[in-house]
């Protein structure tokens, strides 16, 4: 779309009688586009406009709106309306919410980012899983201390096998199977009594790994199986760095750490065009969300 100027009398300018006045005009004046873009999606995502008869016995409709804070570059934090659907078809979806930098990774820099998040108007984390990076679980217990942590089964899969030997893996990893793909907790400690009778001697240390951490590990036990599938792994997460380096692998060096984020920014950008989808089940999970949570869950 071509970048036309606005025009505007000056009769128009007239009616503010400070620069206060003026940017207050224009804070609600960009508020109300973004909320019009955003109501458009919407009718481009069900397919019909507001009170078209095109919408009835269509299976999905209009279901108000949730309130939601944004941070924007130049007006600081805006609260929107965010147009939702009935069936939260159009909720649902993964966001990135910042990116940060720094030398090495600590319980402060993660305490930090989450500061960060907190000030920027994030008021509850319900579910998080981390790949156990010193300090992070601390760091999100002390400032969001409500938050369920869960520790990634996928990345506690690796770290076990890194002690066994490559003949025994095999079995080693079909044995840990029945401990993560219980049905249950209990069922789980059973299998893992199991898996130490038969390996414990042998590899004590990747048996160990697991009863160490064994309560940031079985979090995910405590909930039905369509959040389960999205909390035990940070998949998510390990993709998007795929996708990230897959695009900055072709920079020979960055200049400086602003170019750096730069590119690394970029590809965000482009990832995130691509999750146009909300995930799997999402009107089911939403419902799961609500009927655990309950008041801290509000949409």
């Amino acid at each position: 779309m071509d970048k036309q100027e606005p025009q505007f009398s000056k009769e128009f300018f007239k009616q503010f009688k400070s620069k206060e006045e003026f940017q207050s005009f224009f804070n609600s004046l960009f508020k109300q586009g973004v909320e019009e873009m955003l109501k458009a999606e919407l009718d481009e995502h069900l397919g019909y406009e507001k009170h078209s008869p095109e919408g009835r016995n269509s299976g999905n409709s209009r279901n108000g709106s949730y309130k939601k804070k944004v941070k924007t570059e130049t007006l600081g934090d805006l609260a929107l309306n965010i147009p939702r659907d009935r069936n939260s078809e159009n909720d649902g979806l993964k966001e990135v919410l910042g990116m940060w930098m720094a030398e090495t990774e600590s319980a402060s820099f993660w305490m930090s980012v989450l500061t960060d998040l907190k000030a920027r108007g994030v008021e509850n984390i319900l579910i998080a899983c981390t790949d156990n990076l010193k300090g992070f679980t601390d760091a999100i217990k002390g400032v969001f201390p409500q938050t369920i942590t869960q520790l990634c089964i996928v990345h506690q899969i690796r770290n076990s096998c890194k002690y066994v030997v490559w003949k025994d893996r095999k079995e080693f990893c079909a044995d840990l199977k029945e401990v993560y793909g219980a049905p249950n907790r209990a069922a789980a400690e059973h299998a893992l009594a199991a898996c130490s009778d038969k390996w414990g001697a042998k590899y004590r240390h990747a048996i160990q790994s697991w009863e160490n951490n064994w309560e940031n590990l079985t979090s995910y036990f405590d909930f039905p199986m369509e959040i389960r599938k999205i909390m035990y792994t940070t998949n998510t997460i390990e993709n998007l760095n795929r996708g990230i380096r897959k695009y900055t692998k072709t920079k020979v060096q960055f200049t400086d750490d602003a170019s750096a984020q730069k590119a690394v920014y970029l590809a965000i950008m482009n990832i995130e065009k691509k999750w146009s989808m909300p995930l799997h089940n999402w009107g089911l999970v939403l419902h799961q969300y609500i009927t655990i949570f309950e008041n801290r869950c509000r949409i």
